[in-house]
């Protein structure tokens, strides 16, 4: 007995080696070694969304040289319906109707909103998978699936806002840099995770801009990113933001 298992030794010693067999297996070895590297930088920079911001701007970055060379870069004017045209007078003062329109349906996918995430089976499964992704996943939510809708439901809402505010605010190339600085300081000071917390940093932004533009035009992103800075320095997790 001892001897055949030292001839099937030598014999399993003996075999050829399969060099491209070898290669492949270090090769996916290290794939998923890089891949492992990827997921876990967000840890290791203490579970901030660099990584995913950098994505993000990244994919931007080139959905906006596609458009360019889809649509061309000549600005776009996009017309009030009529029956949003004219003033509403309120007293001595006259308002657009649009501008009411546009609060009118800002309040209404807010709402909406809340609803879905406070109220709804739905939410409950945003809210465990933002809180905990891999112990949501544990407890049989498909956090994958549930992920990539959400990603783009949000797409889709950033597209409605922008057919919403296109006939007062145009359509013309680099006006998501515009837009995006004023975001990226909606969601630091009303804090991430937050709807609340969104809807008061947007309405201090809104402010802030306003005002900012109409009596310091020279320091119109001053205004905004100042008090952005002071509110870090006293809350770093927003003003609504979740510890």
């Amino acid at each position: 007995h001892r001897v055949v298992v030292g001839v099937r030794h030598v014999k399993q010693i003996a075999r050829p080696v399969d060099l491209d067999r070898i290669r492949r297996r270090t090769l996916g070895r290290e794939r998923i070694q890089r891949k492992a590297h990827v997921r876990r930088l967000p840890d290791r920079l203490n579970n901030s969304n660099v990584w995913v911001e950098y994505d993000g701007i990244s994919n931007h970055k080139k959905l906006l040289d596609s458009t360019l060379i889809i649509w061309g870069g000549d600005p776009m004017v996009m017309h009030t319906p009529e029956w949003l045209r004219g003033p509403v007078i309120i007293g001595d003062f006259a308002f657009p109707k649009y501008r009411f329109f546009i609060m009118a349906a800002a309040l209404a996918v807010g709402l909406l909103l809340w609803l879905l995430l406070e109220r709804s089976r739905i939410g409950i499964y945003v809210r465990a998978c933002v809180d905990d992704e891999e112990m949501a996943g544990a407890m049989g939510i498909n956090t994958r699936v549930l992920c990539t809708a959400m990603f783009g439901f949000s797409a889709m809402l950033a597209g409605l806002g922008g057919a919403i505010g296109a006939p007062y605010i145009g359509a013309y190339p680099g006006l998501d840099f515009n837009i995006l600085p004023l975001a990226l300081v909606v969601v630091i000071i009303g804090g991430l995770g937050s709807l609340a917390g969104a809807a008061a940093g947007s309405i201090f932004v809104g402010v802030a801009d306003s005002l900012g533009k109409a009596m310091f035009p020279e320091l119109a992103y001053f205004t905004i990113f100042a008090p952005m800075i002071a509110v870090l320095a006293v809350k770093p997790q927003g003003l609504l933001g979740r510890e």
